[in-house]
């Protein structure tokens, strides 16, 4: 086995997504954040001390070592040290990689991962050592096999490591939430629900960055920002349907960009289409 002290830097980069392996003496990244999420994958004969800031700009600290997986969501400031040896595989995967190459129908905007420092995941050390064999073996580099690589991980990630979707039970009014900004935001949904809201235009208009808002709405809520406007559309488009408008006059009136993309949404969310759903209740009239 080559010796896991030589100095190697080696990259990969493909549409802003990177795989990296990195074996040094010693190694040290100041505190920085990624818009990116990132995997870290130690290898053998590493020791490293990785701290983070949490939500409240507290630090915490964490010692670890060979297969302790590191996922550290985009712009989570952090920082990592290698007093010995550094040996490990990095992956920076964008979070629209995951809309356009792991998942249909899925709203970026939505994604709200946990910081999971020091965990256990046999697949992903797996991943890590294939990816190092292959850059000792390789003459050339292979993208699609590198494009692989990022999708098998971006699957497993989404699949084991992303906040599941809980309605809230300790809310039973909207009106009950104690956070003011998060009440205000729901009230610019409701009166916004005939065009398309960024989670930016809502946070600003809120004075909550992006990232802090996205956390307390969901906290909160117990769904994103976006699933929300989307299903209070849903229910007025319902309301609509049911006064017998025609399906793309209610998808003009909800500011949706066509009747194919208002059909597709609204089955997504309600089961059936929009034309099934003004059918049985006209028959139930």
């Amino acid at each position: 086995m080559p010796d896991l002290i030589r100095n190697i830097d080696k990259q990969i980069v493909l549409a802003g997504n990177a795989i990296n392996y990195r074996s040094l003496p010693s190694y040290f990244m100041p505190m920085h954040d990624h818009a990116e999420l990132q995997l870290l994958i130690p290898l053998e004969g590493s020791h490293f001390e990785i701290t983070w800031l949490t939500q409240d700009k507290e630090s915490e600290s964490k010692h670890l070592a060979v297969a302790d997986i590191c996922l550290i969501p985009p712009f989570l400031e952090h920082e990592v040290r290698w007093s010995n040896s550094a040996n490990f595989i990095n992956l920076k995967i964008r979070p629209d990689f995951f809309r356009e190459h792991v998942v249909d129908n899925f709203n970026v905007e939505e994604m709200i991962f946990e910081a999971r420092i020091g965990y256990v995941d046999p697949l992903l050390f797996h991943l890590g050592r294939s990816v190092r064999t292959y850059f000792w073996q390789a003459r050339n580099d292979n993208y699609k096999y590198f494009h692989a690589i990022l999708g098998v991980a971006a699957q497993h990630i989404l699949d084991t490591c992303l906040q599941g979707e809980t309605p809230n039970a300790l809310y039973n009014d909207f009106a009950q939430i104690p956070c003011e900004k998060i009440r205000d935001a729901i009230l610019i949904i409701s009166n916004n629900l005939d065009r398309t809201l960024s989670i930016e235009d809502i946070a600003d208009q809120v004075g909550m960055s992006r990232y802090h808002f996205m956390r307390v709405f969901k906290e909160s809520v117990g769904m994103p920002a976006s699933r929300f406007h989307t299903l209070q559309r849903i229910e007025k488009a319902k309301e609509l349907l049911a006064k017998n408008e025609r399906i793309i006059d209610v998808a003009n009136a909800l500011g949706f960009s066509s009747q194919s993309h208002f059909s597709n949404v609204f089955a997504k969310f309600v089961g059936m289409t929009p034309h099934k759903f003004g059918q049985q209740r006209q028959q139930r009239l």
